[in-house]
């Protein structure tokens, strides 16, 4: 199993929106779906940029669905509202 690293030294900070949401215009957004092998279905988890420090916050995820496509579909819809 490879490790992930998160390198932000030169990643811009992320900006709030007008709601209190972390802003997508321009911030560095990360998505990930991920296979859940013992319960055979896949989930997602978006991330942008922490705000105090090095590392990412997930700001929004989604558990439990049937197959990688689905997954990839959900997310790219969130994607897509939080832009």
């Amino acid at each position: 199993m490879r490790a992930a690293r998160c390198l932000t030294e030169n990643a811009p900070k992320p900006r709030r929106a007008r709601r209190g949401r972390p802003g997508t215009d321009g911030d560095t957004v990360l998505g990930v779906v991920i296979r859940d092998r013992v319960d055979d279905n896949f989930s997602w988890l978006m991330l942008t940029c922490n705000d105090e420090g090095p590392g990412y916050t997930a700001i929004d995820l989604g558990a439990s669905l049937p197959t990688r496509e689905a997954a990839t579909r959900a997310l790219h819809a969130a994607m897509e509202q939080r832009a």
